[in-house]
């Protein structure tokens, strides 16, 4: 499994839009950090991911892209400061997607 664990890093700003460079990924966990803003639309060019975890950050949107992840069967959304409007409607079509809110 390729998996980037970063959680608990103290990472602070916004994630960059080259993470989407990492295609590979089946695993990406930033939760416990500072990451604030907008996950950035090139997320949904990750279309092996399995899991995603963004829990207790300052994040306020997920981008509509994330339809694009098929695979995702786990996603962690807790403790974030979500606009309103900040969950994408297509997270409710994701049938076989548990989601943490």
């Amino acid at each position: 499994m390729v998996r980037l664990e970063l959680a608990g890093n103290n990472l602070v700003g916004q994630l960059p839009e080259s993470i989407g460079a990492f295609k590979a990924l089946r695993a990406l966990w930033l939760q416990h950090n500072e990451i604030e803003g907008a996950v950035p639309f090139e997320v949904g060019q990750l279309t092996e991911l399995h899991s995603l975890y963004l829990q207790r950050n300052r994040l306020k949107r997920l981008p509509p892209s994330i339809d694009r992840l098929t695979k995702l069967e786990l996603l962690g959304l807790l403790e974030n400061n979500w606009d309103v409007g900040g969950l994408p409607d297509c997270l409710e079509f994701m049938d076989s997607l548990k989601i943490d809110r």
